[in-house]
């Protein structure tokens, strides 16, 4: 394998939350990146971390994927 055809494994403690899924669910709340970022009590930049998380450059964090279904939720 080379390249991106390598699988992807996730470090520990990341969670198995995709990207996608986190986008999808942020859409369905109806807010932005910033907004999502407040909502999950990251700093004010935090969304440039979401952005990261939700095209999957970066694994999403346990707490986060927690955060984020509590969030969903309480919806």
């Amino acid at each position: 394998m080379k390249g991106n055809d390598a699988p992807y494994l996730h470090p520990v403690g990341s969670s198995s939350m995709a990207g996608h899924e986190m986008w999808k669910m942020r859409k369905q709340l109806g807010l932005t990146g910033r907004e999502f970022a407040r909502a999950l009590g990251m700093s004010p930049n935090g969304y440039k971390r979401i952005r990261e998380w939700e095209a999957g450059r970066r694994p999403i964090p346990r707490s986060m994927a927690a955060r984020v279904h509590r969030l969903e939720a309480m919806a």
